[in-house]
């Protein structure tokens, strides 16, 4: 009985299905920038200006909206969520 469970605890544990490795289209964290918070200040997207761009107001042109975020995104999503003083931004996921 005792090498039963010592075998059993040595043995690997199993995994069911695929490793999990983002695909191109797989997002798992969202941003949202609330219009009523945000003072466009600007820090948000000069942290992430793959992500955010800025209108002729010098406000995010994705305030309002939830948007996916790319996995290379992420830090800089991140970074620009930290430094918005209004806590305007918000990451889901």
């Amino acid at each position: 009985m005792m090498n039963n469970m010592a075998e059993s605890a040595a043995a690997p544990a199993c995994r069911s299905g695929a490793p999990t490795t983002p695909s191109e289209g797989d997002f798992r964290m969202k941003l949202t920038i609330d219009p009523a918070i945000c003072t466009g200040h600007g820090r948000c997207y000069t942290l992430a200006p793959g992500l955010l761009s800025y209108d002729d107001e010098g406000f995010p042109n994705e305030r309002g909206t939830t948007i996916d975020v790319p996995h290379d995104q992420e830090d800089a999503a991140r970074q620009a969520t930290a430094s918005c003083p209004e806590g305007a931004i918000t990451i889901n996921g």
